[in-house]
């Protein structure tokens, strides 16, 4: 993956055209003095040279916004800074894990469980839908891309995927429905076992249904962990709409399980040609018209099916019994809807579509708050993920030789954390503020970590949106240990990170 960023990568995340860069050769410093020239088209030349010259321009442009005296560059290179500070995490934790095939006249259901297991991969094998699901098949590889071994696994078997709107729910899922009436409608939404009305499935973790057959080649791109590719022609929701010159079109983008990947926060088309080579542009509508899992038909008895935030929600005419029921399925979170410009004209194919998939991905037990020199900290707060806040509000050395430190946390309230991040997961240690004292690690002016101190004293508060704790820790004296100066808080990290994609001869309704 590193390789294919470092190639095409730049250019499509940044929309840089490569006829217009200049020579790679010039160096780092020179482009940066080149930032402050007179003409505009020679400092958008130069920021162009810095982004190709990708993460190796970091440490230089930090250099150049710390000391800079110059306004223009100051503030090009803090923009260079964040967009190659991305990059850095996408080639970071974006990369391939190539995976070994050696299967060899082994059950179709054998080759898919051993491999579901070594990879994570939620696979099902259709029950009905896979004849003689014992029947043998052989299959070896060299290293390549997990993506490209499930395809090379699903041609040896004569499998294929089945792509759904809907997706079944696990046997062990806590999800249920509930209604209530409003407005003359009754609507119905799903809710979990933690109470959050979400969908229950997550882009990682959703099933992917196989059945037998050979089935459609679709356009795709399986190199990296996050697989991106356009569905069926048939598929619901790709159509054309005359009249408007619009096509829509859905994506399947899939991660791999162990990259903890929260969904597609956004795609964004750089290059679009059909296949007279003639342009597309991407639709900026205001609202989307249709998404995969919001569904606006009526079907049998005046009901419609939608989803909303993340959200199930299924909506009634008139007055509903109020009974809880269990979910069977849930809208398929790997889905996501473009639309495209065609100046209504009619065509069949995309002969190229280039663009960029940006989404989080949550990176466990990593530190998330840092406070260098406590005693020197007391009554500054450091900002950490999901609004959260850590402070020292205050630090004591005792005459005794121990130490005591009041330490502050705040989150938000469970309600407007899962307001603010409209249905995506949220890790538990956001809404759980009294597991603090357990995130938080102390050393001293060596570096030498300190063991968990006494809690002498916890406090709880709330304001109707945030709650707060405070707790007093002390730390004894030691012989071979200094009082406590640093305070690392461990969390779940949020990056974000961009997947360019290219895909070549999407079919279109």
């Amino acid at each position: 993956m590193r390789r294919f960023i470092g190639t095409i990568g730049v250019a499509a995340i940044f929309g840089v055209s490569s006829a217009a860069e200049p020579a790679k050769t010039l160096p780092v410093e020179i482009l940066i003095q080149q930032l402050a020239e007179p003409r505009f088209e020679d400092r958008e030349r130069a920021s162009i040279s810095l982004r190709t010259l990708g993460t190796a321009a970091i440490p230089a442009l930090k250099l150049a916004a710390e000391q800079t005296v110059d306004v223009e560059v100051r503030d090009r290179a803090e923009t260079l800074l964040i967009q190659l500070g991305k990059l850095a995490e996408t080639e970071r934790h974006l990369s391939d894990k190539p995976i070994t095939l050696d299967y060899r006249n082994i059950p179709v259901s054998a080759v898919i469980a051993d491999f579901a297991k070594k990879t994570g991969l939620n696979l099902v094998l259709i029950v009905g839908k896979v004849k003689e699901p014992n029947r043998l098949v052989t299959v070896t590889s060299k290293p390549i891309p997990i993506w490209q071994a499930l395809d090379a696994i699903c041609a040896a078997a004569g499998l294929h995927e089945d792509h759904r709107t809907e997706l079944p729910l696990p046997k062990n899922a806590t999800a249920n429905s509930t209604s209530y009436y409003s407005g003359g409608r009754a609507v119905r939404m799903s809710w979990n076992e933690d109470g959050t009305s979400r969908n229950p499935l997550t882009p990682g973790t959703a099933p992917i249904l196989l059945v037998d057959g050979i089935g459609e080649r679709l356009a795709n791109q399986t190199t990296g962990p996050v697989r991106v590719q356009s569905l069926s022609a048939r598929f619901p929701g790709n159509r054309i709409t005359r009249g408007a010159g619009r096509v829509q079109i859905c994506l399947d983008i899939a991660p791999l399980p162990s990259l903890n990947w929260q969904g597609a926060s956004n795609v964004r088309v750089t290059r679009a040609i059909d296949e007279d080579g003639r342009p597309l542009f991407a639709d900026l509508i205001l609202e989307q018209e249709y998404h995969p899992n919001n569904y606006g038909n009526w079907v049998g008895g005046g009901m419609a099916f939608m989803a909303v935030g993340g959200q199930v929600v299924q909506m009634f005419d008139g007055d509903n019994s109020g009974n809880t029921t269990p979910l069977t399925v849930a809208p398929n979170p790997r889905l996501h809807s473009l639309s495209l410009r065609t100046e209504d004209r009619s065509i069949r194919t995309l002969k190229r579509l280039e663009g960029v998939v940006s989404g989080d991905i949550h990176v466990p037990n990593v530190p998330v708050i840092t406070i260098d020199q406590m005693a020197n900290a007391v009554g500054k707060s450091s900002d950490g993920p999901y609004s959260s806040k850590l402070s020292v509000t205050e630090y004591k050395l005792l005459k005794d030789g121990s130490t005591t430190v009041n330490i502050r946390g705040e989150v938000l309230q469970q309600w407007v954390l899962q307001q603010q991040m409209g249905g995506r997961p949220i890790p538990p240690e956001a809404m759980n503020i009294g597991n603090l004292i357990n995130t938080l690690k102390f050393s001293d002016a060596q570096g030498k970590a300190l063991p968990a101190p006494q809690q002498t004293g916890t406090n709880y508060s709330g304001d109707g949106w945030r709650q707060t704790i405070d707790i007093t820790l002390k730390f004894p004296k030691s012989s071979t240990l200094g009082a406590p100066t640093k305070l690392v808080q461990t969390g779940t990290k949020v990056v974000s990170v961009d997947v360019p994609f290219q895909l070549e001869n999407v079919k279109l309704p």
